[in-house]
């Protein structure tokens, strides 16, 4: 609404990512990892907005998030509804959570934080003082999404997926956008992308980033059109550049936990997802 000024979305940033990264800590979420809330804040920071169009955007978002929570929510349904003999067909429900408010006051949060902030602030910095080079968030989205969660650790491994994935994506989106697909093309990619990327998630890093990479170019491209060879380029330069930072801040981090004896962030009892 006040055009988005960088002071203001860096500072947003921060103050998504804190809230975000406390929030998804408490709940034990999946990804436990700030993606999705930094992600809707860099792109919904990059789309012009007038007052006027607030009621509109709200009821859509509200109605998307309904829907979601219906969808999800419907394997439950189906458990209560079916004859008794048929729950045993279903996969057997994990145990409860256990979640609790103390873990706010656990220095491994705050220093996840800080990972966080410090990391996201220096790709963005960076992405945007090289000429040339556009969507400077990407680099931010790749470095949240390659550093760790409280209980987990920081791995090179994680960083390497996420440049080939991305790097492997990027050129089946590019094929797909030169062939200027219809918007209901793009939803059809959409759906089987998302769909992929979900079962792999869990897997493969590198393997979910080739669903769903063309799924986030193709609706990028959809929104606002541009050449495919620049977005491609685009993509994978700042995807490069916020896994490098993300591997700067481990080696940092590696440096900080020989000095003081413990894991930085983490719980090195806990085996990395």
């Amino acid at each position: 609404l006040v055009g988005s000024p960088l002071w203001l979305q860096a500072v947003g940033l921060v103050v998504v990512l804190v809230v975000a990264v406390c929030t998804l800590s408490t709940l034990r979420a999946i990804p436990a990892q700030p993606i999705f809330p930094v992600f809707a804040f860099v792109v919904s920071a990059l789309v012009p907005m007038r007052p006027a169009d607030v009621p509109l955007v709200a009821t859509i978002i509200v109605c998307s998030v309904v829907w979601a929570w219906l969808v999800a929510m419907s394997g439950s349904v189906l458990r209560r509804v079916l004859p008794p003999h048929a729950p045993p067909r279903f996969r057997p429900l994990a145990d409860r959570k256990h979640r609790s408010l103390a873990v706010l006051g656990t220095p491994a949060l705050w220093e996840t934080v800080a990972l966080n902030v410090v990391g996201s602030l220096v790709a963005g910095a960076v992405a945007e003082s090289i000429p040339g080079l556009g969507h400077p968030y990407w680099a931010v989205i790749a470095v949240v999404s390659t550093l760790p969660a409280i209980r987990q650790r920081h791995t090179v491994v994680r960083a390497g997926q996420r440049v080939v994935g991305t790097i492997g994506g990027t050129v089946v989106a590019v094929g797909v956008l030169l062939l200027e697909p219809s918007a209901w093309w793009i939803v059809v990619l959409a759906v089987v992308g998302q769909f992929f990327a979900e079962i792999f998630v869990a897997r493969n890093y590198a393997v979910c980033l080739l669903f769903l990479t063309p799924l986030a170019l193709a609706v990028s491209w959809l929104s606002l059109p541009e050449a495919p060879q620049l977005l491609a380029l685009d993509r994978i330069a700042q995807t490069v550049l916020g896994a490098v930072v993300s591997v700067g801040l481990l080696l940092v981090g590696r440096a900080i936990e020989r000095r003081r004896g413990r894991a930085l962030g983490a719980t090195s009892a806990i085996r990395t997802v």
